[in-house]
C-alpha cells in the first residue's frame, strides 16, 4: 500500500499536515510533502508521528485520533502508536487557548 496512489490515504494525510503546517518547520512540511508526492505514505505518517512526539508538538484530540485512524488502515498502527505515547499527556491535548490562559493565570501579577 505504500508504494501505490491511494487515495483514501493520501487526502487525509495531505490534510492531517496542513493541519500541523503551523507547528512543524517549514523544510519538515516540505520534506512530508515530498513523501506524498512519492506515494511514501507510511514513511510520510511514521515521519509525521516522530516529529510531534520529538518535538513535542501541542496535539488535539482529533488530531490523535487521525493519525491511529491512518496507521491502522496502512498497518503501521503498532509503530506510530509507539511514538504517540510520548504526546498523551493532557497538556499535550489542550488547545492553543487553554494553554495561554493556563500560562496567563500562573504568571505573578505586576
Amino acid at each position: 500500500m505504500h508504494n501505490s496512489r491511494c487515495p483514501d490515504v493520501d487526502q487525509p494525510l495531505r490534510l492531517l499536515i496542513l493541519r500541523f503546517e503551523d507547528r512543524l518547520p517549514a523544510e519538515e512540511v516540505g520534506e512530508l510533502t515530498d513523501c506524498l508526492d512519492r506515494q511514501l505514505y507510511g514513511l510520510a505518517l511514521e515521519w509525521l508521528a516522530d516529529a510531534v512526539s520529538e518535538q513535542e508538538l501541542p496535539v488535539t484530540a482529533d488530531e490523535r485520533a487521525e493519525i491511529s485512524t491512518l496507521a491502522r488502515r496502512m498497518k503501521i498502527s503498532a509503530y506510530v502508536e509507539k511514538a504517540l505515547i510520548q504526546i498523551t499527556s493532557p497538556k499535550s491535548c489542550q488547545s492553543e487557548q487553554d494553554r495561554s490562559k493556563d500560562n496567563a493565570a500562573t504568571e505573578p501579577a505586576a
